[in-house]
């Protein structure tokens, strides 16, 4: 990986500590979007739907957490690399979490076989 690359994620994650792990007093509430919430909420309710078995929307559960934390993460590097504002989580980085939440997990149904 060229120098250049490497330095300039070098800023960004140095940036991202520096602004939200020292105990920085400046903290901000980022909600989503209505357009990324109800993204969101289609995507759960459509997973929960395909699932029958008790055992497996208990991992859907965990799967939904990382999802949230995904957006959240998403939003937070978008908005250092100066790409989005920091006022919502977005529907295009909602949708960026769901590819990445399914990529990801998309070998949970052969996780769940053997449950």
């Amino acid at each position: 990986m060229p120098d250049n690359v490497l330095g300039e994620w070098e800023r960004i994650i140095r940036q991202v500590v520096s602004n939200n792990l020292k105990g920085s007093t400046n903290s901000f509430e980022l909600s989503f979007s209505q357009e990324a919430k109800h993204l969101l909420i289609s995507w759960k309710n459509e997973t929960n739907n395909r699932i029958y078995s008790e055992t497996v929307k208990a991992l859907c559960g965990k799967i939904e957490t990382y999802l949230i934390r995904f957006c959240l993460i998403i939003q937070i590097m978008c908005g250092v690399c100066g790409k989005f504002e920091m006022n919502e989580i977005d529907i295009g980085n909602a949708e960026r979490a769901i590819l990445l939440t399914e990529y990801i997990f998309k070998d949970k149904d052969n996780i769940t076989d053997g449950i």
